[in-house]
């Protein structure tokens, strides 16, 4: 990033024009134009379609890691300093823009293999999101050995809660069930069909086993599914 966003930024601080900060200077840090469009994909029920937001959010390059951390940062502030958020707030007008913000930055530390400060920021997404986002973390790490698998597990439980709607339970549950689809490479289940193979689905119930005995049940259950696929 530059000073000059950093000036835009105080001066819409300084006036208490948190819309504009957001939508006419942080958006425009980070995302392509028009992208914005992403967040509002509804499906029936006025229920965001995660899938796409994640998408849209994967596919988008970061330009600078400072001023995306920097931005996730300032809008996690403000929303705790502001009255009633200043429209950050959960179900705020601006709450899927920080959803899209925090989004790309826990994508980001995924890549970067900042494993341990994901569910950091995690935590602070919706819970469908979270759960979106969080799952596809699993399965991005399915191949990775147990002892990485338990300490990413540990990470969780520090930030996340285990029950809820998006809990750690949930999210494993989440992770089996998206490892027993056909989908291509990227996770799009509309694209061009490819299995992942039987060898995933196992390395993704290994999340499962690891998680403590109360989600044992949810493991058994997809083996059984699995078996069910043979």
């Amino acid at each position: 990033g530059g000073r000059g966003e950093h000036r835009r930024a105080q001066g819409c601080l300084i006036l208490g024009r948190t819309k504009e900060l957001v939508e006419g200077n942080v958006l425009t840090w980070l995302f392509p134009a028009g992208m914005e469009s992403a967040f509002d994909t509804d499906v029936a029920g006025g229920q965001l379609d995660e899938a796409r937001v994640y998408a849209a959010l994967a596919d988008s390059p970061v330009r600078s890691p400072e001023l995306l951390r920097f931005a996730t940062h300032l809008l996690l502030f403000l929303r705790e300093l502001l009255p009633d958020g200043g429209g950050l707030q959960p179900d705020g007008p601006l709450d899927k823009h920080l959803n899209a913000v925090v989004g790309n930055f826990v994508i980001h530390l995924s890549d970067a293999k900042r494993y341990a400060l994901v569910p950091r920021y995690a935590r602070h997404l919706r819970a469908s999101l979270l759960v979106e986002v969080y799952a596809r973390f699993l399965t991005k790490l399915a191949p990775v050995s147990s002892e990485l698998k338990a300490k990413c597990l540990d990470d969780a439980r520090a930030w996340i809660p285990r029950e809820g709607d998006g809990g750690v339970r949930a999210i494993i549950v989440r992770a089996l069930d998206d490892s027993r689809e056909v989908v291509d490479g990227n996770g799009a289940p509309d694209a061009a069909a490819l299995s992942r193979g039987p060898g995933h689905r196992e390395r993704v119930l290994e999340w499962a086993t690891l998680a403590g005995a109360d989600l044992h049940p949810e493991a058994a259950q997809h083996a059984c599914a699995l078996i069910r696929q043979l």
